[in-house]
């Protein structure tokens, strides 16, 4: 592990000095770097050592300004007790695995990726300025590009353009910047940005369609069927956006038959035969029994410890080994791998968490926003309700990716939302002064 972890720090130390001293630099820089984890390497590698300790440098930093400034002013959202409850829970789980002698690198492994939730305090603290929000959300729809890039070059290098979402480059990203960039495009009215965006919307798109998987096609959807209701339904909005969506899904189509046809010619037919497949009756059926046959594998662990788990990483190594109903592999629901590794009380405050994030989403979409801010708040709640509709059914949100977009989202709400109390705050305020002015009018005549 020293080695490792050495090694690590060697290749990010410039970065580590960055997040001690400026952690909103640190938080860019754990978005920018997700696609140097976007691979389906086992064991903790060099790169996901110094992810580690960039992680930690940065909480370190935002923790050493907080109590130098004397100041430890935290927003009044029950979401940021039950995040910190939930990580000094996962930390907690560490008593468990060395109780089972599991390898403290697997459960570093496992723990690290569900305490990038804490990164929502960073953000709430070190984001105010709108111009670095708008930054971070530049790097997250970045960096999925790249990790869509990386996935496509990996497929052309095995032969095919098209393959499965489970095979190379296990991320995610590239569903969940769809989703948001899809709701970007209603509201951002520039033309240069517009026309960022679809380049990336056109990359992330192309890649969650050519990964065959009827995963990724379900998010997308549930994620626009999310954005057009709040859009088109509950905001009613006006036709200027309802235009800019039109155009937007008439250039995307036009691009991806574009892409296709300049790719492989015989793209499209290939993906329709291979989803027309994906999409049947007995394919469907069977990814159901054998999902089914894994989660009842993981219940039968789970039952040995049911308050507190089995600790994290307890079965890193004897899940690539178990047979499940003739199949080997984890179980593909991240609730019951939770509820595995860390009981009824780890599963009970991660479930109350996504309550409040939720919860804090539907008040910042609802609220008095405008263009930029509006088209975030309904793209990240899009992203983040298909996103914990995937995790029932597949392993992938255990991922970096997915619990960094978590973060991010419950970060950017709680902003929002502040924003939209202050605005309120002083058209309350101008209000009154106003009719103040008025009665001193009246007087005067």
């Amino acid at each position: 592990m020293s080695n490792t972890t050495l090694l690590g720090g060697i290749l990010l130390s410039p970065l580590l000095v960055i997040a001690f001293y400026r952690p909103w630099l640190g938080v860019i820089a754990l978005f920018a770097l997700q696609v140097a984890l976007a691979s389906g390497s086992t064991g903790i590698t060099p790169i996901e050592a110094g992810y580690l300790l960039l992680f930690i440098a940065t909480l370190c930093g935002w923790l050493f300004n907080q109590l130098a400034q004397k100041r430890f002013r935290l927003p009044q959202t029950p979401l940021i007790p039950v995040l910190v409850l939930f990580l000094a829970y996962c930390v907690f789980s560490a008593v468990f695995a060395i109780l089972r002698n599991t390898p403290l690198l697997d459960w570093l492994r496992q723990w690290y990726t569900f305490a990038a939730l804490i990164l929502v305090l960073p953000i709430v603290t070190e984001f105010r300025q709108g111009k670095r929000l708008k930054i971070l959300i530049g790097t997250f729809l970045v960096s999925s590009s790249l990790i869509a890039i990386l996935g496509i070059s990996n497929a052309l290098g095995g032969g095919s353009l098209i393959q499965y979402a489970s095979v190379g480059i296990p991320s995610t990203a590239y569903i969940w910047a769809s989703i948001l960039i899809i709701s970007l495009l209603g509201y951002v009215r520039n033309i240069f940005w517009r026309i960022c965006l679809l380049v990336l919307l056109a990359i992330n798109l192309f890649r969650s369609v050519v990964d065959v998987s009827r995963l990724s096609v379900a998010a997308i959807l549930l994620g626009l069927g999310a954005i057009l209701w709040f859009s088109f339904i509950r905001m009613g909005v006006g036709s200027g956006v309802r235009r800019r969506y039109i155009k937007t899904a008439v250039l995307t189509m036009v691009a991806f038959v574009l892409v296709a046809v300049i790719t492989v010619p015989e793209l499209p037919a290939r993906v329709i035969d291979l989803y027309s497949g994906r999409f049947s009756a007995r394919s469907v059926q069977r990814g159901l029994i054998n999902r089914y046959h894994r989660i009842q594998a993981a219940m039968e662990d789970w039952t040995m410890s049911p308050l507190v788990g089995q600790g994290f990483g307890y079965d890193f190594k004897q899940q690539q080994s178990r047979s499940t109903g003739g199949q080997v592999g984890p179980e593909h629901n991240l609730y019951v791998f939770l509820l595995s590794h860390s009981g009824i009380v780890g599963l009970g405050l991660y479930l109350l968490g996504l309550w409040w994030l939720l919860k804090e989403g539907w008040h910042a979409v609802n609220r008095s926003l405008g263009g930029f801010e509006r088209g975030v708040a309904i793209g990240l709640f899009a992203a983040c309700l298909s996103l914990m509709v995937f995790m029932m059914f597949s392993i992938r949100g255990s991922r970096i990716e997915a619990q960094v977009l978590l973060a991010m989202a419950g970060g950017t709400f709680i902003l929002l939302n502040r924003k939209a109390k202050a605005n309120r705050r002083r058209t309350r305020q101008t209000g009154a002064l106003r009719c103040a002015e008025d009665d001193k009018k009246g007087e005067g005549v």
